[in-house]
């Protein structure tokens, strides 16, 4: 039952996304298609300039408030566990 739940509610976001549609998830983020323009990349390795197309990608902005209250618990395990090496990483993510 609930694995239905969840699958209807993501397919609303998939849909709701497919129309260009920005999703608004209050004291957590936005969910926004957006569009990279056509560009020319370089391949390091054989220097090959080769031409990346038009693509459509979704960004995820974090709420403040969400952001404030990760930022303080982290801020917490940092302190609690010195030891701990992804704290230190998601900690520098809010700094």
């Amino acid at each position: 039952m609930v694995g239905r739940v969840v699958q209807s509610f993501l397919d609303k976001i998939v849909l709701e996304m497919s129309r260009n549609n920005r999703i608004e998830f209050r004291d957590f983020g936005i969910l926004k298609v957006c569009t990279r323009e056509a560009r020319v990349a370089q391949i390091p390795k054989t220097m090959e300039k080769v031409k990346v197309p038009v693509k459509r990608t979704v960004k995820f902005k974090t709420d403040r408030l969400l952001k404030k209250n990760s930022a303080t618990t982290i801020l917490r395990q940092k302190q609690n566990s010195r030891h701990n090496p992804n704290a230190t990483i998601l900690y520098s993510c809010f700094s």
